[in-house]
């Protein structure tokens, strides 16, 4: 799943404040588990901002937001939750 993050999105932001992450989710048990993966594709860097690597992702300032988005994702998005069995 890729997740972009940034504190304004309103035309002329500053584009240097957005950042994207891709994310693997899969269940174990009774959990979803998820980590930062390498980034592949591409996405508009003038709208989403800098992709950041694995490592990137996991020292960013932001990790546990995205994070909590991709948590947001999975047990409220109704397609991704179908697939994971979350509901």
């Amino acid at each position: 799943m890729t997740i972009a993050l940034g504190t304004d999105w309103s035309d002329g932001a500053d584009l240097s404040r957005h950042a994207w992450v891709q994310l693997d989710a899969w269940p174990q048990g009774d959990q979803i588990q998820m980590r930062f993966i390498d980034p592949s594709g591409t996405l508009d860097a003038g709208t989403f901002g800098n992709p950041l690597s694995r490592e990137a992702a996991l020292l960013h300032q932001d990790s546990n937001d995205f994070l909590a988005c991709a948590d947001q994702v999975v047990y409220q998005d109704t397609r991704v939750s179908a697939l994971l069995r979350t509901r």
